[in-house]
């Protein structure tokens, strides 16, 4: 519902332009299921289901001619994951269809959530060779702010990484993360 409009298929279109701008990489928006009408769940921050993309944005099939695209530019993709909170449903795995229960409402629980999230993360990288993460609100991946999980997946990534790489692959093999955190605590 937001006056945006874009979708992957208008991103896909856009890339000879984006690269003539410079610009080696694409960072996406959330793009995963929402489901939701409200004008958040249209920017993806309140996903469900982290295996398919938002109806919004398009379908599975986009998301891979937009990387196939971008990678046949040279260029990277990254995505945003929201993995500190979700809609205020029960969200659904990548690989094995479990689910990660709403703890109060729409924030994720860890350590209980970090096995899940480390499988979206690798899943994205082994089946349509994304080359990299940003996540939002990375402070709310930890344990009453005692650790931050955003260490173990960023680990799971690398070893990902390093695993297409020996094996060949020449995209999903860089690993960029990017966390932001906009807090003042260090």
């Amino acid at each position: 519902p937001s006056s945006h409009k874009g979708d992957l298929r208008g991103i896909i279109n856009a890339i000879p332009y984006i690269k003539s701008l410079g610009c080696n990489a694409i960072w996406l928006t959330p793009i995963f299921n929402s489901n939701g009408s409200a004008q958040i769940d249209a920017t993806g921050y309140f996903a469900y289901d982290y295996s398919t993309i938002d109806p919004k944005f398009g379908i599975l099939q986009d998301a891979k001619d937009l990387v196939k695209a971008a990678h046949d530019a040279n260029m990277y993709v990254f995505l945003d994951g929201v993995f500190g909170h979700h809609g205020n449903t029960p969200i659904i795995g990548v690989t094995n269809g479990d689910e990660v229960g709403t703890t109060g409402g729409y924030v994720a629980s860890y350590p209980g959530s970090l096995a899940f999230f480390k499988d979206v993360a690798t899943y994205w990288i082994d089946n349509y060779e994304i080359d990299g993460w940003r996540f939002d609100q990375a402070y709310q991946l930890s344990e009453n702010y005692s650790r931050n999980y955003w260490i173990d997946i960023r680990e799971a990534v690398e070893v990902k990484c390093s695993e297409r790489k020996a094996a060949g692959c020449q995209w999903g093999t860089l690993g960029y993360m990017v966390g932001e955190i906009w807090r003042g605590e260090s």
